[in-house]
């Protein structure tokens, strides 16, 4: 039962940060749907339509879906939007190039696996600076810097 709170919760932050903060917002799938489903919550994030960044990565030399400057920039943003989301009390447990997408119509890149966000704690703080760090040292691996 404290995972679907937890996940009550962070709809609540979420949509708070679509009406206050569209910009920090539209980094996660934001439009949750919550379905019971033999008598358990499940929640369902939006279809994002474009490519995980280790697919990105894999075809970077042959066709690239953004520059690497672009993609710079579009890191910023997504570690600003993690920084926002952490400021809300919750952190990201698996910050993987498989759970963040290029949103092809938007060009953003977007955070999916929303059920692998927690609260932020004391016995968590740690495991959260580590997930932030390797992320930024693997982007910095892949594009060069």
């Amino acid at each position: 039962m404290e995972r679907g709170k937890v996940m009550d919760d962070l709809t609540r932050v979420l949509l708070s940060g679509v009406a206050h903060s569209q910009r920090m917002s539209q980094h996660f799938a934001t439009e949750l749907l919550k379905e019971v489903r033999h008598g358990e919550p499940v929640y369902l994030t939006r279809a994002v339509d474009g490519i995980t960044l280790k697919q990105h990565f894999r075809t970077m030399g042959r066709q690239p879906e953004v520059s690497p400057e672009s993609l710079r920039e579009k890191a910023d943003e997504l570690f600003t939007a993690l920084d926002w989301l952490r400021g809300k009390g919750y952190f990201h447990a698996d910050l993987t190039l498989e759970n963040i997408m290029i949103d092809r119509s938007s060009g953003k890149l977007v955070l999916i696996d929303l059920e692998s966000i927690q609260r932020l704690d004391a016995g968590t703080q740690e495991m959260s600076a580590n997930g932030l760090r390797e992320l930024k040292e693997l982007l910095a691996h892949h594009l060069g810097d």
